[in-house]
């Protein structure tokens, strides 16, 4: 397939719904421990007394920041709830937490249908620094690494705010997500016969994007899209039905599968369309 171009770089995706691109933001505790925790319990966490070379963030000052600043720029939360809209956890000791969050930037996800997800990490025992990811696919898990398309970290250096890396992480959210939005809205102005996408679900089998015992799911999927009968998929008969039949078989596999998988995918349907995140 051949299409105008621009350049950029492949970076994360999410699994496809019928009214919106979710993104994902995901936990992972699987080998590391934890618990999940509430706003009110992680309030309560003492912070430890600094240093003359280390100023340790206080767990609750990171949703916090993210709060204020979410405020602070007119966005909502995809969960108004705030009991409910974040996810987190911390380890045993409550010397490590790490957590996520998924906004709404108006005129940018909403009229695109997809949303923003937050990551952040955080410890009192001076193993990580506080750090901020920022895309519409954000992975955290419980050894402290974090994944996402705009990653921001900050120090705990005394005399220099920490809470600094979550405004600098906002400023770079609107940017990412208006070449998201472009990219999204090209791949659903490609139309593309059945053919066509049954070629492109092949050579995401080949890539790696798509295991070979989900291609008759995902070919099958892509068809009722075409055809009108599917609930999952929208844009049926264009590139982005194709993209999404390829996602819509990523629930069924482990997160930690899935970040390979979706970078396997944007990777391959960038060179199969020459069209890039830009």
């Amino acid at each position: 397939m051949n299409t105008n171009t621009n350049t950029a770089t492949a970076t994360g995706t999410a699994i496809v719904t019928k009214e919106r691109k979710s993104a994902r933001a995901t936990l992972i505790t699987d080998g590391g421990g934890g618990q999940f925790i509430n706003l009110d319990a992680l309030g309560l966490i003492p912070t430890p007394e600094p240093t003359k070379t280390w100023t340790p963030v206080p767990h609750i000052d990171v949703p916090n920041g993210i709060d204020a600043m979410v405020e602070a720029k007119g966005w909502s939360f995809v969960d108004p709830d705030p009991n409910t809209r974040y996810q987190i956890v911390v380890n045993d000791g409550n010397t490590k937490m790490f957590g996520a969050v998924k906004v709404v930037i108006p005129n940018v996800t909403t009229d695109a249908e997809f949303e923003m997800a937050i990551g952040f990490r955080n410890s009192h025992d001076k193993s990580t620094a506080l750090r901020v990811a920022v895309g519409t696919n954000v992975m955290v898990c419980s050894n402290m690494v974090i994944t996402g398309d705009i990653q921001v970290r900050r120090e705990h250096t005394s005399g220099i705010d920490p809470l600094e890396t979550i405004r600098t992480a906002f400023d770079k959210i609107p940017e990412a997500a208006n070449n998201f939005a472009k990219w999204f809205s090209s791949l659903r102005e490609m139309n593309i016969d059945v053919n066509d996408a049954i070629a492109f679900l092949a050579k995401c089998v080949e890539s790696g994007a798509l295991p070979i015992g989900d291609f008759m799911n995902a070919r099958a999927n892509y068809v009722n899209a075409v055809n009108g009968e599917s609930e999952i998929i929208n844009h049926g008969g264009t590139v982005w039905s194709a993209y999404q039949a390829v996602t819509s078989q990523y629930k069924h596999h482990s997160m930690n599968q899935l970040q390979g998988y979706t970078t396997k995918l944007n990777d391959t349907i960038i060179d199969w369309t020459g069209y890039t995140i830009s």
